[in-house]
């Protein structure tokens, strides 16, 4: 034997049709007669003859794969054959027309091997196409998964911080519902029961209006006192009363708005009842949610992680400075409606409506207060500077012309009413105050806690569609993975025939085919 015949023939995949045409194997006509092939085979294929003589379902499929090649077409003729035997006759052959057209397509394919040369070019169409784009598929899917996975973290962050701030928010308010916030994890949190429990909040004002703040204004007696003796010593007290409004509440006590206006006590009080909103204009959780369908996307070639979404509400939940709730307007507004608590005074003795309101719970005489407060709260500062200057003789002899005088001035009563200043404008009481006056307000406010609510059950829900599309995902790959490994054994399958053809033509010399086919 000749020692070039034990050589093996190597040839390039991407080379393999032309190497066929050049060496004479295939008839450079070949695409011709294999778009005859093509076409008889699809026309075949759409018959209604497969049905009417009994071919199996399988070999029907078989028969309409796209990437069906000549060996598959011998085979589906051969079983066909067996199965149509019986009726085979001596001089006509079969008489089945689905066998005569098989055997008229290979003999077609056989004609100046055609077929090797179609092989060729579908095994080159699996190679550089099919399987790339399965490729690309899965890896497409294996970055959605790791995508969804780090937007499901993005998300758990800031639902939980939406939680954090509505529980933080409630326990500045002292509401109970705040154990059930943090409780909650990614449950709808009790927006109800904050509607509830802020309502019973501000009810509860009064209560504590003729209780710890009655008690703090009567430890301003002896301040007061020590400032009017101050300026009365000094020459400089006014004609007008000092503190007008701190000096009421400590003659009469924390009385109606109509005693205070009038200088009378009604005949009866129609006890003052908060206004609440007809409606309150809070979503419920399944609306702000929504059915998923705002964070759905078509998932058409490229990667869709629920960009559609918005999510920013979340990340700009305001602090709990309630900067999104202005107490200053507020209090403009509510402010026209107590400007002067005398004005529409019933005749009738009786007080009711804004009428009955305390002097604390109305927004106008409080702010009076405040300013008293204030005043009484400047002129301790400046007293207890101008004691620590030794040199200030004026002060020295004032506060030593009386031992009392000297005892309360020791006794820091600035402090007392800076307590109380405290305790009069803290956010959360100054809200409870807003809202007993105003509906509107109400709303505005559990508005707040509804936005913080809406925003935790949204990254909830949109976590959950992520984690349903990373599911997907999953199952995707492994589908595509299962495709790819039928394309591989079918490419290993139809290489090892064509080397097998292409070796019998030459002298049975071993035949490898070589390049990408063997990196699939």
């Amino acid at each position: 034997m000749d020692s070039a015949a034990l050589l093996p023939i190597d040839i390039q995949s991407n080379k393999l049709t032309d190497w066929l045409v050049s060496r004479r194997i295939c008839d450079r006509h070949w695409l011709r007669d294999a778009a005859e092939v093509r076409r008889r085979i699809a026309q075949l294929a759409a018959s209604d003859s497969l049905g009417q003589e009994g071919v199996s379902a399988e070999l029907q499929a078989a028969l309409r794969q796209p990437q069906i090649h000549y060996w598959h077409c011998d085979r589906i003729a051969e079983a066909l054959k067996k199965l149509d035997s019986a009726n085979k006759s001596f001089l006509f052959g079969y008489s089945s027309a689905v066998i005569r057209e098989l055997d008229a397509i290979l003999k077609i394919y056989r004609r100046g091997s055609c077929y090797v040369a179609d092989a060729s070019r579908l095994l080159t169409k699996l190679v550089q196409e099919e399987a790339p784009l399965l490729k690309r598929q899965s890896e497409r899917t294996r970055r959605r998964q790791a995508e969804c996975e780090r937007r499901k973290g993005e998300l758990a962050a800031s639902g939980a911080e939406a939680r954090a701030k509505f529980a933080a928010l409630c326990r500045q308010f002292g509401l109970a519902s705040a154990a059930d916030s943090d409780s909650s994890g990614g449950q709808q949190l009790p927006l109800a029961r904050v509607r509830a429990e802020l309502i019973a909040q501000a009810e509860a004002l009064p209560n504590w209006f003729d209780g710890a703040c009655m008690e703090a204004v009567r430890g301003l007696a002896d301040a007061l006192r020590l400032y009017a003796e101050f300026l009365r010593q000094t020459g400089g007290a006014p004609e007008s009363p000092l503190c007008p409004t701190l000096g009421y509440l400590l003659a009469s006590g924390n009385t109606t708005q109509y005693e205070f206006a009038l200088g009378r006590p009604p005949a009866r009080v129609e006890p003052f009842r908060m206004a609440l909103p007809a409606e309150f204009d809070c979503p419920a959780a399944g609306d702000a949610a929504g059915d998923g369908d705002s964070t759905a996307g078509d998932d058409s070639g490229g990667i869709d992680f629920g960009d559609d979404i918005d999510f920013s509400a979340v990340d700009e939940a305001a602090g709990i400075d309630f900067s999104g709730i202005e107490i200053a307007d507020s209090e403009d507004q509510l402010g026209a409606a107590t400007a002067d608590a005398g004005e529409g005074l019933e005749g009738d003795g009786v007080a009711r409506g804004e009428q009955a309101r305390s002097v604390l719970d109305t927004l106008d005489l409080r702010e009076r207060l405040l300013d008293d407060l204030h005043e009484l709260d400047a002129f301790y500062s400046r007293l207890g500077q101008e004691l620590a200057d030794h040199s200030n003789c004026v002060s020295q002899a004032v506060l030593s012309a009386s031992s009392a005088v000297g005892e309360i001035a020791a006794a820091e009563p600035g402090s007392r009413a800076r307590a109380l200043i405290g305790q009069l404008t803290e956010p959360s009481r100054q809200h409870l105050m807003l809202t007993r006056s105003s509906p509107a307000y109400l709303s505005r406010l559990l508005q707040r806690f509804s936005s913080l609510r809406d925003q935790a059950d949204k990254a909830a829900a949109a976590s959950k569609l992520l984690e349903q599309r990373r599911r997907e995902s999953e199952d995707e790959e492994r589908d595509l993975e299962q495709q790819l490994a039928a394309l591989r054994a079918q490419i290993k399958e139809l290489k090892k025939l064509i080397e097998s053809e292409i070796s019998q033509r030459c002298d049975n010399r071993r035949v490898n085919i070589m390049g990408e086919v063997n990196a699939v």
